[in-house]
């Protein structure tokens, strides 16, 4: 995975021109490169754009939806944006800021990228809060945490977020994880069904948030 990263890199360098789609930012730090099919063996359908920064992140593939959101949200008024902190890169192109966008320590064995790309983190207490927002079953308590961090607006990337809630519950309780014994995903995934992020990625009717933008890839969802 990171050597084909690292390829992607020189790849770009040598076609960035070509392929510059859009860049967002003050100085244009965030860009948009849009990969043509064939041009390289890591070219995915579903994802035919690579977002970069010349910042402190290291870059990823993104959607046609994804990048729908991202437009979305600069046209958007808002506080700070609550997102597990993979997704900090789209918000930040959006221009607007992420309560979270580093891991914490407390996590730093979940990142799977190498610890020599990876040496920024955020307080461990504000990741477990981020966490604890998107894990707990009280719209309540999920809505004080907004609150604290004057935050607004809630950014769901449908793809992996159910996969993301047993790493989030780590962030909240290490311990009773490490003693969880869940074996199948049907038990998995009856024990996030009550949780804040479960009702956020499929999309439901809550009290105190309403959903702003929906397509296949993402979720937006606003306090009232």
């Amino acid at each position: 995975m990171f050597a084909s990263l690292g390829a992607y890199y020189l790849y770009l360098d040598k076609q960035k021109d070509t392929m510059l789609a859009e860049y967002f930012g003050e100085n244009g730090i965030y860009k948009l490169y849009r990969v043509q099919a064939g041009s390289a063996s890591y070219y995915d359908d579903a994802h035919p754009y690579f977002l970069d920064s010349d910042g402190d992140t290291t870059g990823h593939h993104i959607s046609e939806d994804t990048y729908k959101a991202i437009q979305f949200l600069q046209n958007k008024e808002t506080g700070k944006v609550l997102a597990w902190w993979d997704y900090g890169l789209e918000i930040k192109a959006a221009g607007k800021e992420p309560v979270i966008s580093y891991a914490s320590e407390a996590i730093k064995t979940t990142i799977a990228r190498p610890s020599s790309l990876y040496d920024k983190f955020e307080q461990n207490e504000k990741v477990a809060d981020v966490s604890r927002f998107f894990t707990t079953d009280s719209e309540e308590v999920a809505k004080g945490i907004a609150g604290k961090y004057g935050a607004n607006l809630v950014y769901i990337s449908r793809e992996r977020m159910n996969d993301l809630i047993q790493v989030m519950m780590f962030a909240v309780d290490p311990e009773s994880m490490r003693k969880q014994n869940i074996k199948t995903l049907e038990e998995y995934s009856e024990k996030i069904k009550p949780t804040m992020a479960y009702k956020f990625n499929s999309g439901a009717e809550l009290n105190y948030f309403d959903k702003i933008f929906e397509n296949k890839d993402v979720i937006i969802y606003q306090l009232k």
